[in-house]
């Protein structure tokens, strides 16, 4: 599924994607997987189940009523940690003309 907004230029968006498995330490797997979770419930609730890159942190916020803090699971940056669950979203790059 190929996820567009409404921008005329090259975005990133946030879209659902197939499960797999995580391959990492038993407590960093923890905590991915109620990050997984969490990141499953907030693109049930985004039409098409899919999200702008830009607006992931803001909508997490608004979402759960707290921040989504990348370094508690050991990343730095968003893109890094969304890397880290592959079976859960899927990054994509689109770009409308």
């Amino acid at each position: 599924m190929t996820c567009y907004t409404d921008r005329k230029t090259t975005d990133n968006v946030v879209e659902a994607a197939s499960h797999g498995e995580l391959c990492t330490s038993p407590p960093l797997n923890q905590q991915l997987s109620k990050f997984s979770q969490e990141v499953v419930d907030l693109l049930q609730h985004s039409p098409r189940c899919c999200l702008p890159f830009s607006r992931f942190v803001p909508t997490y916020h608004h979402h759960f009523g707290r921040q989504c803090r990348i370094a508690n699971y050991g990343f730095t940056k968003v893109i890094e940690l969304f890397d880290a669950i592959p079976h859960i979203v899927q990054v994509l790059s689109t770009q409308l003309y």
